[in-house]
């Protein structure tokens, strides 16, 4: 009898694929979990994760998926790194600098790869109408938002402010998430905040809903300025109408988003997570309207190498690229 109990010990430790404890399925079959990191929830990436991993997970039986808030781009890359998450949002400009090993990740590179890229990640610069901020310049000696600790959004906020010869010497930082930073300005807590957001984004939509806003617009020496001192940005535009509260086109820099996966992500998981999204695009447009920008025709190249499953998918597509 202890023989047989002991079997059955066994039996039960078994891991269920991607990682142990995998769930049943109606089938009786058991799905692989993987963790899909997004950022906070005031931002893109946790709503179109979760988007996602419904997908994933609708549309391919072996898979469940599930998105995680975390601290951001920074945060994820070193998530995939360590293993403790397979497929995560980074902003173009954190995952070439973690892959490489630059910037916050001074010789420390990463390992991940990336499955495709999605949609572009303009920079907000959110004030109130009240407050007497007209551009970039007069956010110095004011308290500025620049995105929770570990996030793309404090890396690039710092950028494009050192960019124009602003530090965190002339501003008094503060390191809140985007839901946060519109909590704050609605209590005028803060004089600005800095959010790289797609959008629109719902902490600006929630701020415009009970306060004035404005979006400060760069200049194009500025915008010059900030394309030359960091490549990965590129001159973007806010339309007018994206909010509803807020009737001006804003001229800003942004850079992409890429869906990366942990290294060691077998390949044909890889295969069928790129193919369950791009497989089913109009059903993740609903959940955001930055979907939209998702293509086949702009999936590749990405800022790091792409994962070998996600080639296997993009070749079956006809697409080529050096």
């Amino acid at each position: 009898m202890l023989f047989l109990f002991s079997l059955l010990g066994l039996t039960g430790c078994g891991s269920g694929g991607e990682k142990q404890g995998g769930s049943q399925q109606g089938d009786g079959k058991t799905a692989n979990h993987l963790t899909f990191a997004t950022a906070g929830t005031g931002g893109t990436f946790y709503p179109l994760g979760g988007g996602m991993a419904k997908i994933i997970s609708k549309y391919v039986p072996s898979l469940q998926v599930t998105a995680e808030a975390t601290g951001g781009s920074v945060e994820n890359a070193r998530l995939l790194d360590r293993g403790e998450a397979d497929l995560a949002f980074m902003a173009g400009d954190v995952a070439y600098e973690a892959y490489h090993g630059l910037g916050d990740f001074q010789n420390e590179k990463k390992k991940f790869v990336a499955l495709f890229k999605t949609y572009s990640e303009p920079l907000h610069i959110v004030t109130l109408q009240d407050k007497k901020i007209n551009s970039i310049m007069d956010l110095k000696g004011k308290k500025v938002a620049v995105g929770s600790p570990g996030s793309g959004t404090e890396v690039k906020a710092r950028a494009l402010l050192n960019a124009l010869g602003i530090t965190y010497n002339d501003i008094d930082e503060q390191y809140l998430s985007f839901a946060e930073a519109s909590d704050a300005l609605k209590d005028n807590n803060i004089d600005a905040a800095i959010m790289a957001v797609g959008a629109p984004a719902s902490a600006v939509m929630d701020l415009s809903a009970v306060r004035e806003v404005k979006l400060i617009s760069l200049t194009p020496e500025e915008i010059s300025k900030v394309k030359e001192k960091h490549p990965y940005f590129f001159e973007s535009k806010i339309e007018k109408g994206v909010y509803e509260k807020i009737p001006v086109e804003v001229e800003t820099v942004a850079v992409p988003i890429v869906v990366a996966a942990r290294a060691d992500l077998p390949e044909q998981t890889a295969y069928e997570v790129v193919k369950a999204i791009f497989e089913h695009l109009p059903e993740l447009q609903t959940v955001h309207r930055v979907a939209k920008e998702i293509t086949l025709e702009t999936a590749v190249p990405a800022v790091v190498p792409l994962h070998p499953g996600a080639e296997k998918y993009f070749k079956e597509k006809g697409l080529t690229w050096k």
